[in-house]
């Protein structure tokens, strides 16, 4: 079995391609892990100040924009905030039970401990079942802790307090399917634990942006 992953965000140079490779790395070669934008900056590679934080080579990277069609071959969707989630659902309606934001996804399998295991593509199709029944026991208090905040054009400790927190989530969602898969050595992958945050020195987090009300909090 195979299962195919689809991360959005809006020029598809920083949040979805990081969580793209990142994904991709952590669950293994039974799953697809591809990215698009909202609105994509068509043909540019990962955006510098992402790439590098990045533990592997992303030069072959190309920003597409998003489709009705790569929405309805995807099994799962993965925005980066909640706009993109409904972004996707709008071009595809019957994507609405399997799209989700990146950080409401890994909240919600990281409570669930009943899945049985197979392989990682397998698993996480179990889970992607299992989720939408959760949405709302799982809610965050905030709503914007659903959301990555875009990075695009500013400095580098944003760049990097992103991608701490597309790692977690990656980790969370790594993790989920590693207890299923084999509960005895149920831990984040080496590439999941590369972006974990050093608790000691948090860096500089851009403000929370409510893609509904247009405010920055």
């Amino acid at each position: 079995m195979s299962f195919h992953v689809l991360t959005v965000c809006t020029g598809n140079i920083c949040r979805s391609p990081a969580a793209e490779f990142l994904l991709r790395e952590a669950l293994g070669p039974t799953v697809t892990v591809t990215s698009a934008g909202t609105g994509a900056v068509v043909d540019h590679g990962v955006e510098e100040q992402m790439a590098k934080l990045l533990p592997m080579d992303t030069s072959s990277f190309r920003a597409r924009n998003l489709t009705v069609q790569m929405v309805r071959d995807a099994d799962l969707i993965l925005g980066m905030t909640r706009f993109h989630r409904a972004a996707a659902v709008e071009l595809h309606p019957a994507s609405v039970r399997r799209a989700f934001t990146l950080r409401e996804f890994a909240r919600i399998v990281s409570v669930i401990d009943d899945v049985e295991g197979g392989s990682p593509a397998t698993t996480l199709a179990a889970l992607t079942r299992r989720a939408p029944e959760l949405r709302v026991t799982t809610r965050a208090e905030d709503p914007l802790d659903d959301d990555i905040a875009d990075p695009f054009q500013l400095e580098d400790a944003v760049f990097e307090a992103c991608h701490i927190e597309i790692g977690q989530a990656v980790a969370a969602i790594a993790q989920a399917v590693a207890r299923a898969t084999n509960p005895e050595a149920a831990t984040p992958t080496e590439a999941a634990n590369a972006t974990e945050a050093d608790n000691t020195e948090q860096p500089t987090k851009p403000g929370k942006y409510d893609w509904w009300t247009k405010e920055v909090r």
